[in-house]
């Protein structure tokens, strides 16, 4: 590291929701004195990372990540002031809505017992069994929210929990309750989000986590944000320059330094260095360990291990958003507030659990994996007047099918219009606009992130410090590899600051 190299108390690479939360949190937090100098590094020429609005069509726009917000740190919203810096809700507390043929649907509400109407349409036992389920999941969820929110570490009856979910799939679980596969389908759903098929060991522990997380306040909701994701993305931005934070897009690193047995800077792709002994990347771990450290930085072995998992890639997923002229025909049969809700579907368990065994095996599914929303419904700014988005978000497809993503691009879009259409007749004569972001599309925009769903239980199991300390002195992850399961969070974000603020404060003193 040259002395010429400008110098700052931390360096955050990365500029999408994980890197602006914790490079606002360090500045406006301090070491040792009520501002530090931070810089956030971002290789592309814009911030915010997945939390991005897609221009598409004539005059559409969507959410490319983030249609339904679920893990947003409530924490940081607060401290971080963001309400003041432009971020609303168009919807607090989305609908889950299970499509189902015949216009069966499951709505499920916080009002549990409007959700009996729709349960019983499949099974009445069950739905006379659901607010006794809902009452105890909840209550078992909102019980082991301090160990993932880094609030509490887990205490002596937690443990026991911990191992007896990550030995238990959802699918068992709920066949304890209900007799409808419909209702199974529509509640095990949500497991999806961390890498798991429901009848998967550790997929009851995913739903848990799900369920104990609070969005606008209200536990186990989903929220869309006004304005989409970009729009969070620029109040974060707002936050960290009120905090001083020096941003620098178009700024790809190239290496994080390393001497004396801790990081001391990055080197950029132009060759400048920026020095810090503190930096906090929100990439990869595998890549951050691997691609960007020198391999004497690692303890013995550790190269080797990552080394060893990083040719196996998990189950990728694809982003289409749809340009409709007319609402989709579903809506007919729904209220408001459903419509502004969040649409899955397949309707069986196990058709879950067949296209992620079909995905690792390089196939495409016969059966999609579709969580889909509306979101113009609740924010009218996302097309022009009377025109209609709908957004989906399709898992559990091959990172690498036959022929490459390219080849399978327009067949996507023809195979999500399909499925669609079993609940929406004549959706595909509504649809005046399309654009397909295949896994290699978002792995171009944001990075390869199929490793990040490939140890989904041991994230869950892992105590927040061990996600976010790395085993580098002065490195920490702050990016969606450091969460429980990859979402647009900010909790590790802010954890992670914290982590590097006592750290520091340790070393002072020492």
């Amino acid at each position: 590291m040259t002395e010429a190299a400008p110098r700052y108390d931390a360096i955050v690479i990365g500029g999408g929701v994980g890197g602006l939360v914790a490079a606002a949190h360090l500045a406006a937090g301090g070491f040792a004195r009520s501002r530090l100098r931070v810089v956030l590094v971002e290789a592309r020429n814009m911030l915010g990372g997945t939390a991005e609005n897609l221009p598409f069509g004539d005059g559409f726009r969507g959410p490319v990540g983030g249609h339904a917000i679920y893990a947003l740190d409530p924490a940081s919203i607060g401290k971080l002031r963001l309400a003041r810096r432009g971020l609303a809700f168009a919807e607090r507390d989305m609908a889950l809505v299970a499509l189902r043929q015949g216009g069966r649907h499951i709505v499920l509400t916080r009002d549990v017992y409007a959700c009996r109407a729709t349960i019983a349409a499949h099974d009445t036992g069950d739905a006379d069994r659901f607010p006794r389920f809902r009452r105890e999941a909840f209550a078992l969820a909102r019980h082991m929210r301090s160990f993932w929110d880094g609030t509490a570490g887990a205490a002596a009856d937690e443990r026991p929990v911990l191992d007896r979910l990550a030995r238990l799939s959802a699918a068992a679980w709920l066949d304890g309750w209900f007799a409808s596969d419909a209702l199974k389908a529509a509640l095990a759903f949500d497991a999806t989000s961390c890498g798991f098929s429901p009848l998967e060991p550790g997929s009851a522990l995913a739903l848990i986590w799900r369920w104990g997380l609070e969005a606008c306040g209200l536990q186990g909701g989903s929220a869309q944000v006004a304005g989409g994701p970009g729009a969070l993305a620029a109040a974060l931005a707002k936050a960290a320059q009120a905090s001083g934070v020096a941003i620098r897009t178009g700024a790809h690193v190239e290496a994080i330094l390393y001497e004396g047995g801790r990081v001391v800077g990055v080197r950029l792709s132009t060759g400048e260095m920026l020095a810090a002994g503190v930096v906090l990347s929100s990439l990869d771990t595998r890549r951050t360990l691997l691609h960007l450290l020198p391999p004497e930085a690692l303890p013995f072995g550790a190269a080797a291990a990552l080394g060893a998992r990083e040719g196996a890639r998990a189950p990728a997923s694809a982003s289409v958003l749809l340009a409709l002229n007319r609402p989709p025909a579903f809506a007919a049969g729904l209220s408001a507030r459903a419509l502004r809700g969040r649409f899955v579907f397949p309707e069986r368990p196990d058709a879950i659990a067949e296209a992620k065994g079909a995905a690792l095996t390089g196939l495409m599914p016969a059966e999609l994996v579709v969580e889909a929303t509306l979101p113009s419904e609740a924010d009218p700014a996302h097309g022009p007047i009377s025109q209609h988005v709908l957004s989906a978000l399709i898992r559990f497809l091959p990172a690498q099918p036959a022929g490459g993503w390219a080849s399978h691009r327009t067949a996507l879009k023809d195979r999500l219009i399909a499925a669609l259409e079993v609940f929406a007749p004549g959706l595909a004569q509504s649809v005046v606009g399309f654009e397909v972001l295949t896994p290699d599309d978002l792995a171009a925009r944001y990075g390869d992130m199929s490793s990040q769903a490939a140890d989904a239980l041991g994230r869950l199991l892992a105590a927040p410090e061990t996600r976010v300390r790395s085993v580098v002195p002065g490195l920490y992850f702050c990016g969606g590899a450091a969460e429980p399961a990859t979402a647009l969070s900010g909790r590790a974000a802010r954890l992670a600051a914290a982590l590097a603020r006592a750290d520091a404060k340790a070393e002072a003193r020492a």
